[in-house]
């Protein structure tokens, strides 16, 4: 029997996300020790709060949803012991994950 590694699993999930109409981001590109440092609200379309809003559920289109990879979440450094995480897939819907 084939075993099916977890590296196949994430692009499975990224691809069947990105049919779905997911833009994917690879989030070491955006990761605060990367050549380009942007995070999510630069590097795609900034959270826009309109009618008190975040997500529009009536029109679905009309928001933004990406999949991102390998997305670093920096810990709050007031918090001994803690590390930095770096999540296999994150969802974002205008930049919230």
């Amino acid at each position: 029997m084939n075993k099916i590694t977890e590296s196949e699993i994430e692009t499975f999930a990224i691809d069947l996300l990105e049919s779905s109409g997911y833009d994917y981001i690879y989030g070491p590109d955006i990761a605060p020790d990367s050549e380009t440092p942007e995070r999510l609200q630069t590097a795609h379309k900034s959270v826009a709060i309109w009618s008190g809003w975040l997500v529009d559920f009536q029109n679905p289109d009309n928001n933004d949803f990406v999949v991102c990879n390998q997305f670093t979440v920096i810990s709050a450094s007031s918090v001994p012991g803690t590390v930095n995480k770096r999540p296999d897939v994150v969802l974002f819907v205008n930049g919230l994950p």
